[in-house]
C-alpha cells in the first residue's frame, strides 16, 4: 500500500506472509517516467530462543552427585554437607543476555519452590541449601530467559531439569552391634543411602576397614561380621566402630572391650 511522501520518500507498511527473502517490483502506469535511487526495508528479526547444554547439581567441592561417589573410610568428617551447587550451560543463539529462575521440589510433589533468595539470576550457577529439606529425592529446574532485551510478546524460555538428586543427612544406623573379641558382628542400614563401608578403630587412632558379610557394600543394609587384625594385649579397650553412607554421613558407636 501507499504511504505518505516526504521529500521524495514514500513510506508503508509492507505485508508479506512468513519468508527468508523478499523480493519486490515497480511498475509505474501509462508512459510515466520515474526512477528508483535507493529501497530501505526495515525488519524485526524472529527471536531466537536459548540453548541448553548442561545441567548439574552436586557437591561445592567437586560438582559431582554426592550418591555416584563413595565416602572414603579414613574421612573425618561424619555427616554429609548441606549445601549443594547448582550449576549451568546455555548460550543463545542471538548473543542475548540471559536470567535464570532456579526452583526444585520433592519427586512427585506439584508445587516448585524457589532455590534462594533472589527471584532471578545472572551468573552460571547458585547454592542450594538443603540442611531444613526432608530426606528424600527431589528435582531441580532452571529456566533460561532473554525478557532483559525482549518484549513480553517476543521473550523465549526454555527449561531443563535435573535427574533425582538425593537429599540425605541421616545417619545410618548400626543395629545388632556385637564386639567378642576377636570377632566385631552387626547390621549397618540407611533409609536412603546405600551404606559404602563399616570401620573400627581403638581410641579414634588408625581405622580399619571391615568388609560386608555378602562381600560388597552395595546395599542400604549390609552385615558384617569380620575378624579384629590387632593383637591386644589383656586389658581394658575403648572400641570404636563407623559406619558410612554413600551421601557422607557416619555414625560412630562406642563400645568397652575387655581382653583376657
Amino acid at each position: 500500500p501507499r504511504g505518505r511522501a516526504e521529500a521524495g520518500y514514500r513510506r508503508g507498511m509492507v505485508r508479506v506472509p512468513p519468508a527468508r527473502y523478499i523480493q519486490y517490483r515497480f511498475q509505474w502506469a501509462g508512459r510515466a517516467k520515474a526512477t528508483v535511487e535507493a529501497v530501505r526495508l526495515y525488519f524485526t528479526p524472529m527471536n531466537r530462543a536459548p540453548v541448553w547444554k548442561s545441567l548439574k547439581v552436586g557437591n561445592i567441592g567437586t560438582g559431582k552427585t554426592r550418591v555416584q561417589k563413595a565416602i572414603w573410610i579414613s574421612h573425618t568428617k561424619t555427616a554429609a554437607p548441606t549445601t549443594l551447587k547448582v550449576a549451568w550451560k546455555v548460550s543463545d543463539p542471538d548473543g542475548d543476555p540471559l536470567v535464570y529462575r532456579v526452583s526444585y521440589r520433592a519427586v512427585g510433589d506439584v508445587l516448585w519452590r524457589r532455590v534462594g533468595d533472589k527471584p532471578l539470576h545472572t551468573g552460571s550457577y547458585v547454592k542450594w541449601k538443603t540442611q531444613h529439606l526432608p530426606d528424600g529425592w527431589y528435582e531441580v529446574r532452571v529456566v533460561a530467559s532473554d525478557e532483559k532485551t525482549n518484549g513480553a510478546s517476543r521473550v523465549q524460555r526454555r527449561a531443563r531439569t535435573s535427574p533425582p538428586v538425593l537429599v540425605d543427612h541421616s545417619k545410618p544406623d548400626l543395629v545388632g552391634l556385637r564386639v567378642a573379641y576377636p570377632r566385631i558382628t552387626g547390621l549397618a542400614r540407611d533409609r536412603f543411602s546405600r551404606i559404602t563401608g563399616v570401620a573400627y578403630s581403638f581410641d579414634g587412632k588408625t581405622w580399619t576397614q571391615l568388609d560386608p558379610t555378602d562381600g560388597t557394600w552395595d546395599q542400604t543394609a549390609e552385615r558384617f561380621d569380620a575378624r579384629i587384625l590387632d593383637r591386644l594385649k589383656p586389658g581394658l579397650y575403648t572400641l570404636l566402630i563407623r559406619a558410612y553412607d554413600a551421601a557422607g554421613n557416619a555414625r560412630i558407636e562406642k563400645r568397652t572391650l575387655r581382653v583376657r
